[in-house]
C-alpha cells in the first residue's frame, strides 16, 4: 500500500500558492532563484538592469509551478549599491518586495568568497519562505526611502567615492616623483602646473595628475 504524500520535512505548507523569487545582483548580470515551495527551484541569469527578461522568468516559472496567472509574486534581494529602483520596478507590477539588511542574513562571511552565486541566490529563496512561514525574524527588513532622500544619499556617497579617489592619486604621485610631492603639494591652486610642469617627468605623471585634477573638479560642492 502505498504512503499518502506529505510536504517535505521543514516544509511549511502555508507559502503554498505563491511564486517566491530571490536576487542575486551583480554587476554585469543577475542569479535568480525562483520556487514555489513544493518544486525544486529553478534558476536563471539575465543581464543587470534587464527588467524584461525578469518578468519573462517569472511567468515561465508560474507556468512551470502550475500557479495561476494572478498568483502572488514575492521576492527578495540584499541592500547595496544598486539602491531600491528595482524594489520600486517590481512593486509596480503588484510583485511583493522585500530588501534585507546584508548584515543580518544568516551566513558565514569569512566563507562568503567560496560560495557560488547559485548557493547564495538559493539560500535567500529559502530564508524567503521561511519569512512567510511565519519566522519573521530570520533577517531584518530595510526601510525603503524616498526617491529624493535616495538621491541625497547618493550625493553623499559620490562625494566619499571622490575623496577616497583624490587619495589614491596623491598617493600615486607621491610614489612614482617624490620631488612632485614635495613641491607645493599642499596648495589647491594650480596644482597641475605644479606636478606636470618638469618636461622630463613625462607620462607616469602627468596622466595621474590630470586625472588628480579631474577628481578635485568633480569633488567640489
Amino acid at each position: 500500500m502505498n504512503a499518502p504524500r506529505t510536504a517535505p520535512r521543514g516544509q511549511d505548507t502555508t507559502i503554498t500558492g505563491s511564486l517566491y523569487i530571490a536576487f542575486e545582483l551583480g554587476d554585469r548580470s543577475w542569479k535568480l532563484s525562483l520556487g514555489d515551495g513544493v518544486r525544486a527551484p529553478s534558476r536563471c541569469t539575465v543581464a543587470t538592469g534587464d527588467t524584461a527578461a525578469v518578468f519573462a522568468a517569472i511567468a515561465k516559472a508560474k507556468v512551470r509551478c502550475h500557479l495561476v496567472g494572478d498568483a502572488p509574486v514575492r521576492s527578495c534581494y540584499e541592500a547595496g549599491r544598486d539602491g531600491f529602483w528595482l524594489h520600486r520596478c517590481l512593486e509596480a507590477h503588484q510583485i511583493t518586495n522585500l530588501v534585507v539588511d546584508s548584515a543580518s542574513i544568516e551566513v558565514n562571511r569569512r566563507r562568503r568568497r567560496a560560495k557560488t552565486d547559485r548557493l547564495d541566490s538559493d539560500k535567500l529563496l529559502s530564508m524567503l519562505m521561511r519569512y512567510y512561514g511565519g519566522k519573521r525574524r530570520v533577517w531584518a527588513v530595510a526601510r525603503i526611502p524616498t526617491p529624493e532622500q535616495e538621491d541625497e544619499r547618493r550625493v553623499h556617497r559620490e562625494l566619499d567615492r571622490l575623496r577616497q579617489e583624490r587619495t589614491a592619486h596623491s598617493n600615486r604621485m607621491r610614489s612614482r616623483r617624490p620631488a612632485a610631492c614635495n613641491e607645493g603639494m599642499g596648495q589647491r591652486k594650480d596644482r597641475r602646473n605644479r606636478v606636470t610642469r618638469r618636461p622630463h617627468w613625462g607620462g607616469p605623471v602627468t596622466k595621474p595628475a590630470n586625472r588628480l585634477v579631474q577628481t578635485l573638479s568633480g569633488g567640489r560642492t
